[in-house]
C-alpha cells in the first residue's frame, strides 16, 4: 500500500483542474474568434443594406397615414419662423433698401436736400429738368 491513502484521489483532482484550465483557454479563444467573425459580418455592406431595408419597412409599418398634428409649441415655432422669413425677404428687397436709405438720409440731411433716387429707376415724379428735356 502507498504511504498516502488518497494519492489516486489527488491525481484525479489535479487532472480535473488541468482539464478545466484547458477548457477555459479554449473558451477564451473561441470567444475572440466569434467576436471577430460577428464584427466582420455586421460591418459587411450586405448586412448594412439589409438593416437599412428592415428599418425602412418597420418605419413605414409603424407610421400612420393620417397627417401629423403639431403641438402648440410647434405651431408657435412655425408662425414665428414664417414671420421671420417674411421680414428677412422684405429686408433684402429693393423697396426695403430704398426705404431704409430714405429714412437714413432724412435723419442726416437737412430738409432742403432731395430724397435718394428710386432703385427701380421709375421717375413718377419728374423734376423740372426732366420735363424740359422731353
Amino acid at each position: 500500500m502507498s504511504t498516502h491513502p488518497h494519492a489516486s484521489l489527488d491525481l484525479e483532482i489535479a487532472g480535473a483542474e488541468v482539464r478545466i484550465a484547458y477548457h477555459r483557454l479554449r473558451l477564451k479563444a473561441h470567444k475572440t474568434l466569434l467576436r471577430t467573425a460577428v464584427r466582420e459580418k455586421i460591418a459587411s455592406p450586405g448586412m448594412l443594406l439589409a438593416a437599412t431595408g428592415v428599418g425602412y419597412v418597420v418605419g413605414s409599418l409603424t407610421q400612420s397615414n393620417r397627417p401629423h398634428q403639431p403641438s402648440p409649441a410647434g405651431r408657435l415655432f412655425a408662425v414665428v419662423s414664417d414671420a421671420l422669413r417674411v421680414v428677412l425677404k422684405f429686408s433684402r428687397s429693393g423697396p426695403a433698401i430704398w426705404l431704409a436709405t430714405t429714412i437714413g438720409a432724412s435723419r442726416t440731411a437737412n430738409k432742403n436736400s432731395p430724397p435718394p433716387p428710386d432703385p427701380y429707376g421709375s421717375d413718377l415724379v419728374a423734376d423740372s429738368g426732366a420735363v424740359d428735356s422731353l
